[in-house]
C-alpha cells in the first residue's frame, strides 16, 4: 500500500480525494464458510480499507484537506 501510495505522489504531488469500493462475498450457506474464506472477506472489505485509508489521511490531515468516501 505505502509503495502504491507513493507512486501516486510522485506523479500528481497529493491526493484530495479517496474512494473506498472494493468488496467480495462468499456466496455458500453461512455454516458452509470456513474461517480462511472469511478472513478473506475481511481482508479485501476491512483491511485494504483500513491501510489505505490510514496512508492517505497522513496527508490530508498534514494539508488539512481532503475527503474520503466508503461505499458498502
Amino acid at each position: 500500500v505505502e509503495s502504491g501510495i507513493q507512486s501516486v505522489l510522485a506523479q500528481f504531488d497529493r491526493i484530495d480525494a479517496l474512494i473506498n469500493n472494493a468488496g467480495l462475498t462468499q456466496v455458500m450457506p453461512f455454516a458452509m464458510i470456513e474461517e480462511e474464506d472469511w478472513d478473506e472477506v475481511l481482508a479485501a472489505n476491512l483491511k485494504s480499507m483500513f491501510l489505505v485509508t490510514r496512508e492517505v489521511a497522513r496527508g490530508m490531515i498534514h494539508r488539512k484537506r481532503g475527503v474520503i468516501i466508503n461505499l458498502t
